[in-house]
């Protein structure tokens, strides 16, 4: 009687199992696509219309323009024969969707190898012998090495009696990740919300927070030794070619009574990209937000005005410098 019954439960959870498993299985095939999951390769005409799908959250998907767009990539979706003939009609929709800002990468032919990553740039950092530190910040990958950040943070801890002025040299900073970028800076600035990203379709907004070191909400979380250098006052140097998380860096400071701004207007990319790998390894990479700064101020798609428009950007701030530390 007891094996009968231990049987019958046997049998019943074998059947719950199987239920499940299928029930799990029919949900991952019905919604899994909206997330780039499959369980069968999916069709060239499916896998560009999941794509177009997604774009429906980009910062300019609304309105006309983008449904007129929208309908056109579709309808070219249905005679593509391959993903690869997709990815040039992906871009062109994803443009429209998400700005200037957005792009399709395809999948990468070669992956970057160690010595590469060997030679990626580091911030460089100097102080001069009337007080001025300068900090050189480059571009960052999300898999640059914490000496990044960790090095100059220990130079300033080094040097924090003698710094009464700082240069934070924002040119030529085309973006990444903003994480190691803030981590750098981070003696410089208060601890708090930074700027936020605002999610205009989606109708949130996410902070970038600084606190005791740890930087987040912006690209990587980067946890860096705690250091302030107090209210010294800061300039920042950018150019046209300082965009997307590099101008996202320049906003970090905006706002600040001890800050100003010295070059040309930046490259104007000042927004949030969300990223979706696709199933061949492309990169949907669709801008969802723009920049708010702790003013209030929005940005987007326009350059960001320095406060001193100078074709002698470094020399200007430091004679800017050199009259606010007396």
């Amino acid at each position: 009687m007891k094996r009968d019954a231990l049987g019958m439960l046997l049998r019943i959870a074998l059947i719950l199992f199987a239920v499940f498993t299928v029930a799990s299985l029919a949900i991952l095939f019905t919604i899994g696509p909206r997330y780039g999951v499959y369980l069968l390769p999916p069709s060239p005409q499916q896998y560009a219309a999941d794509a177009i799908g997604y774009m429906d959250g980009g910062l300019h998907a609304s309105g006309d323009e983008w449904a007129a767009a929208r309908a056109d990539a579709l309808q070219k979706a249905e005679s593509v024969s391959s993903y690869e003939e997709a990815h040039a009609l992906l871009d062109e929709a994803v443009k429209v969707a998400g700005g200037k800002h957005s792009a399709v990468q395809p999948p990468a032919a070669d992956k970057r190898d160690a010595d590469e990553a060997a030679d990626a740039q580091m911030t460089s950092f100097e102080l001069d012998d009337q007080g001025i530190l300068y900090l050189k910040v480059p571009q960052a990958d999300m898999s640059v090495e914490s000496r990044y950040y960790a090095d100059p943070i220990a130079f300033m801890k080094e040097n924090q009696g003698s710094i009464r002025g700082a240069i934070v040299d924002l040119r030529g900073n085309t973006g990444g990740d903003m994480g190691p970028m803030i981590a750098a800076v981070s003696p410089l600035l208060p601890d708090g919300t930074l700027l936020e990203f605002k999610m205009v379709a989606w109708g949130y907004t996410t902070p970038v927070t600084l606190a005791d070191g740890k930087a987040e909400g912006g690209g990587s979380t980067v946890h860096a030794e705690a250091l302030k250098l107090g209210d010294v006052p800061v300039a920042i140097l950018q150019d046209e070619r300082t965009a997307s998380s590099g101008e996202a860096t320049l906003l970090a400071f905006r706002g600040l009574p001890n800050a100003r701004t010295f070059g040309s207007p930046s490259a104007g990319y000042c927004s949030a990209n969300s990223m979706r790998a696709l199933y061949d390894g492309a990169i949907i990479l669709l801008t969802t937000g723009m920049d708010v700064a702790r003013t209030g101020e929005e940005f987007a798609e326009d350059p960001i005005a320095p406060d001193v428009e100078s074709a002698s950007a470094l020399e200007d701030a430091r004679a800017w410098l050199l009259s606010e530390m007396g």
